[in-house]
């Protein structure tokens, strides 16, 4: 395993983990969500910054991490905790594509 061209998969792992670690140290289920929209506007910047050329390896990253918090978010409706990390997303990537924040 060579980590110059397997991180993608290395930072989907890391990110799987600390969606893990927030959804089990979380207190509540506004948290979970405030959370996933806080990452969602992350990975909406990611996106627009390796847009062109990594798309693949950003849908990983994402995908790992969504699977990791839904493990431990016992109490949250799935749907719409993927409703809020996509409307979350999508204004991150918004925001930087207007240019509101640079990247």
């Amino acid at each position: 395993m060579d980590p110059l061209l397997d991180w993608p998969e290395l930072l989907g792992v890391a990110f799987f983990v600390a969606g893990i670690f927030l959804a089990l140290f979380s207190d509540s289920v506004w948290t979970l969500y405030a959370v996933c929209a806080l990452m969602g506007l992350l990975f909406g910047r990611l996106w627009y910054r390796l847009k062109s050329t990594n798309r693949v390896q950003v849908v990983i990253m994402f995908t790992g991490f969504l699977i990791g918090f839904l493990l431990l978010s016992l109490y949250t409706n799935v749907r719409l905790f993927i409703i809020i990390f996509a409307v979350g997303m999508l204004a991150g990537y918004y925001l930087h594509k207007t240019g509101h924040i640079r990247a």
